[in-house]
């Protein structure tokens, strides 16, 4: 028998006053020296697409140079998934690097 078990829940989450009392009770279940792992999700948030990456934020390094992160979000209807995909840019004033 495994030593650990990872249970893995998807959790539909309608209303967030609810959410703490159903972790709760979901963790109750849970046998002793068990761990409990959960994924969260909503399709009551679910952003609207991006068609271009947009500035999340942004921070000046010790050298000098400005590294920003840019998200850009895509929902599938068809799966009910929201996909945040994310680039790194590092540029010297107007000049991108990476």
């Amino acid at each position: 028998m495994l030593a650990e078990l990872n249970f893995w829940f998807h959790v539909f989450v309608h209303r967030y006053e609810n959410l703490q009392d159903d972790f709760e009770k979901m963790k109750s279940l849970l046998k002793k020296g068990y761990r409990f792992v959960f994924v969260v999700d909503t399709v009551a948030n679910s952003t609207t697409n991006d068609s271009n990456y947009k500035v999340s934020s942004s921070v000046k390094t010790k050298e000098g140079y400005d590294l920003i992160l840019k998200n850009k979000n895509y929902y599938d209807e068809d799966t009910q998934t929201q996909f945040l995909t994310s680039i790194y840019e590092l540029y010297d004033g107007t000049m991108l690097l990476q």
